[in-house]
């Protein structure tokens, strides 16, 4: 099982992620908000720069974007910290939505601040 996360895997263009914030449906679940917008394989493979897409034979499944506000948490260190844990429980969970064969996602994670939150991700 792979377990990297792959340029191709993230979500950078700036019109994907103006897309996603126009069309996408949000779920939230405390502390994480995402994003997601389910795509057609043709629309995730026209998504991709032309030089990833002609070394793929088909697109990622998901294309992820995370984010911290600065606005919640006010030191770089923090911030950092905790894209870094959001980074890593999605690569070792993303296999999961291998199983989903008819979709391909763009999402984008964020967090929200609350008092009990820092105590337990210990960030103080």
């Amino acid at each position: 099982m792979n377990q990297r996360l792959p340029k191709h895997e993230r979500l950078c263009r700036r019109s994907a992620i103006r897309l996603l914030f126009e069309k996408g449906k949000s779920v939230k679940a405390y502390p994480l908000k995402m994003l997601y917008l389910p795509l057609s394989e043709a629309d995730a493979l026209q998504a991709l720069r032309p030089a990833l897409a002609e070394g793929l034979a088909q697109p990622p499944r998901a294309q992820i974007l995370i984010t911290v506000p600065k606005r919640a948490f006010k030191k770089a260190v923090a911030r950092n910290l905790l894209k870094r844990r959001l980074r890593e429980a999605y690569r070792r969970n993303k296999h999961l939505l291998a199983g989903n064969a008819s979709y391909f996602y763009w999402v984008l994670c964020t967090l929200v601040k609350n008092k009990s939150l820092t105590g337990s991700w210990r960030l103080n």
